[in-house]
């Protein structure tokens, strides 16, 4: 339990830093807590991952683990984002925000199913998703 405390002591130091410089240097404003709530965790992972692999001898599948969810990220973000935006004016911004995150979810999912990030095994033994999957074989 020693390392994780330590590797989240690390994050949150850097985590005041990068905040505070990005308020003093940039013009985000609030949104530096943004960069600052999103650099900590994906520095205590990071961290704890390296920590993990080192001290067990793992190697990482680095492409089902980070690279194809990140990528299912970026499609599902731009998606919403679009959805949001084109659906704002026409149905206000509670429903339009309602729908996008409906839609996110259908096309993170999608994307991992798509980019082969998650097998039909894994899909079965999730708990609520599962029973869908179970049912269809």
């Amino acid at each position: 339990m020693r390392l994780p405390v330590i590797h989240s002591a690390i994050s949150l130091s850097l985590h005041v830093i990068i905040v505070a410089c990005c308020v003093k240097y940039t013009d985000l404003g609030v949104y530096s807590l943004i960069v600052g709530n999103v650099t900590f965790p994906l520095l205590v992972c990071t961290l704890n991952c390296r920590s993990v692999a080192k001290r067990v001898d793992y190697r990482f599948a680095w492409m089902n683990t980070f690279i194809k969810p990140a990528v299912a990220a970026i499609v599902m973000g731009g998606a919403a984002f679009g959805i949001y935006m084109a659906l704002t004016d026409a149905l206000g911004m509670l429903v339009a925000m309602i729908v996008a995150m409906a839609a996110a979810v259908a096309i993170y999912g999608g994307m991992l199913l798509v980019l082969k990030a998650v097998t039909m095994d894994e899909l079965k033994a999730m708990p609520l998703i599962g029973k869908f999957f179970r049912k269809r074989n």
